[in-house]
């Protein structure tokens, strides 16, 4: 896949711009790199597998809006979790269903989801959302809201604004203008997704933040200070890419939020 060719400060935002990830052509080949058949066994992070079985009902159908090679949906399931894979990347779904025939894994788009209004307990969406324009996002939250039964759980999570980003946005550390690329995602703050997600008809219930060494690479290179930071021992590594929460919301890559759908 094409390298990030800009990042713009939109001033309450930032915005990648390099292929534009909103079509299912573009997940189908960056799945191709990491495909279902070599990450079958893998386990969900501990940054928020806790999480998620805390948050997410046993007893009620959960989808993965955006499931991609479906590494969640098949850890959720062995946990006992009733779990349903959604993605628009038709190549992608169908090498899920290649290597895990016993589990569900379903064509569609996340802007038009094939459930019934408040069939859902759960919706899990890691990293989607942010590919889409203003207006298809509030359309995908809207979505979610709509397919969750009163009560039910989304768990969201979109790459972050944090304090260290803004820190190098204040000193001119991003670009001002997109000259070059599509346009790929965004950044958010915290103050700004909550907003969105709560326009939509949920009630917010938890924001963290994960993925500290991806935060701080990305917005500060592999410096010397980087290095000596994380360049600790594998033993080591975990326990500094998931500091204390308020280290989290520092500088962590990914925003994480907990919402429920008003009326539970």
């Amino acid at each position: 896949m094409s390298a990030v060719t800009t990042i713009v400060n939109e001033g309450n935002r930032l915005a990648w711009y390099r292929r534009a990830a909103s079509v299912s052509e573009y997940w189908d080949r960056h799945w191709e790199a990491s495909p279902p058949a070599y990450v079958r066994n893998l386990t969900l992070p501990s940054w928020y597998r806790e999480t998620l079985y805390r948050v997410l009902p046993r007893d009620e159908r959960v989808v993965e809006a955006g499931c991609g090679n479906g590494v969640v949906v098949r850890a959720l399931r062995d946990r006992g979790f009733d779990v349903e894979g959604l993605d628009f990347a038709e190549r992608t779904v169908e090498a899920n269903r290649s290597v895990d025939p016993a589990g569900s894994y379903r064509v569609g788009d996340v802007r038009s989801m094939p459930y019934e209004d408040g069939a859902l307990g759960g919706i899990i969406s890691f990293g989607v959302v942010e590919h889409f324009s203003d207006d298809d996002r509030s359309l995908i939250l809207r979505e979610t809201r709509r397919c969750l039964r009163p009560g039910g759980v989304a768990v969201i999570s979109v790459p972050f604004y944090s304090m260290l980003r803004r820190a190098r946005a204040a000193v001119g550390g991003f670009s001002r203008t997109a000259d070059a690329g599509e346009f790929y995602q965004y950044a958010f703050s915290k103050r700004d997704f909550v907003g969105q997600v709560e326009t939509a008809g949920m009630r917010v219930e938890l924001v963290d933040a994960y993925g500290v060494r991806k935060g701080v690479k990305d917005t500060l290179g592999n410096t010397a200070l980087f290095r000596a930071v994380f360049g600790a021992s594998e033993q080591e590594r975990p326990r500094m890419d998931h500091p204390p929460r308020c280290l989290r919301l520092m500088a962590s890559h990914m925003l994480l939020v907990v919402a429920r759908a008003e009326g539970g």
